[in-house]
């Protein structure tokens, strides 16, 4: 690759990486966001209040009584992946590991 074929790449990667910052921003300001950080900070102080790991606490859930089991384990385990991949954002962004946060 030549030089000006390699500076066209850089300045398309870097209009890439600005249109998404563009979105993480608009996607910071959705008012889901701010109440999945806040749901995950409240799971994470229950899990370390009672010593729970991410297993036992989904194995707790399976466990609640009057609830179909099929759809309850797609969707919570669908919650739990999204608040999962939230926790490695946060580390991936400099916060200390949650102990409860699966290893990759």
């Amino acid at each position: 690759m030549n030089a000006p074929h390699r500076l066209l790449a850089i300045q398309q990667v870097k209009q890439r990486i600005s249109e998404l910052e563009d979105e993480i921003t608009r996607l910071q300001m959705e008012a889901g966001y701010q109440s999945e950080l806040q749901f995950l900070d409240d799971l994470t102080a229950l899990m370390d209040k009672f010593q729970l790991n991410a297993d036992e606490v989904v194995e707790l859930l399976m466990l609640r009584g009057g609830i179909d089991e099929k759809s309850f384990t797609c969707e919570t385990i669908y919650q739990l992946r999204h608040i999962f991949s939230i926790a490695e954002i946060e580390v991936a962004q400099g916060a200390d590991r949650p102990r409860w946060l699966p290893n990759s």
